[in-house]
């Protein structure tokens, strides 16, 4: 394992990310999953392998075993494809989550397709908390996600998208869903809630300790039914 770790870090760093913090929040992961990754503490499932190949474009059967040329294109066979999307975290608006103590998230996948209008990009998917897009997305439900950076697309009014807020520095982040509008020549990021307690505000935030990222571009619901 110990040796899966070393690929898996020598593939990070061909990626141009120079630490693995950088890497896990590029993924949208924990920091400590994907650092006990390269560390080689509780091994690394073939889903979480597929996720670190193509982000990080390198071949996957390279990564899993040394076999091969680490930047020769890899084929994700369609059995592991068909496992579902994973879900990487939970989203909640007003919810001020602490980096350095974020505990490592459980493996779960929904049952669902990748979006093949997006083949090559990274998608993923989050349970959402709270009632700040509740009009949208009731609480328990999930949203399928592309990579915002990976898919190429440019920022567009009415797209639904995954939000990361930041203060101190990142230390403390704020993973919230929002719709794009444009105010006044200005790009706003807007609830949709029953709640009148939310508000929008604008991605060029004014404060100086304060940073918003798009992470993703939501593509899709997905609830489940009590049985």
């Amino acid at each position: 394992m110990d040796e899966i770790g070393n690929r898996l870090a020598k593939a990070r760093e061909h990626a141009g990310y120079g630490t693995a913090r950088d890497a896990a929040r590029s993924l949208g992961i924990n920091v400590q999953t994907y650092a006990g990754h390269e560390n080689g503490h509780g091994g690394i499932k073939v889903e979480s392998a597929i996720q670190y190949a193509k982000k990080f474009g390198v071949n996957l059967d390279w990564l899993l075993t040394g076999r091969g040329d680490m930047l020769r294109t890899g084929v994700v066979p369609i059995e592991l494809e068909q496992t579902g999307l994973p879900v990487v975290g939970r989203i909640q608006a007003g919810h001020w989550l602490d980096v350095t103590v974020l505990e490592p998230q459980t493996e779960e996948f929904l049952p669902v397709a990748r979006d093949p209008r997006y083949p090559r990009v990274r998608q993923y998917a989050l349970q959402v908390l709270g009632d700040s897009m509740n009009i949208m997305f009731p609480e328990g439900s999930y949203v399928t996600c592309i990579d915002f950076a990976e898919s190429g697309l440019p920022l567009r009014d009415h797209m639904v998208v995954h939000v990361e807020r930041r203060i101190n520095g990142g230390q403390l982040v704020e993973i919230t869903l929002k719709v794009v509008e444009t105010h006044a020549g200005r790009t706003c990021l807007v609830p949709k809630s029953t709640n009148p307690a939310w508000f929008p505000y604008y991605i060029d935030a004014s404060a100086e300790d304060t940073e918003v990222v798009v992470k993703g571009l939501v593509t899709g619901k997905y609830e489940r039914l009590e049985l």
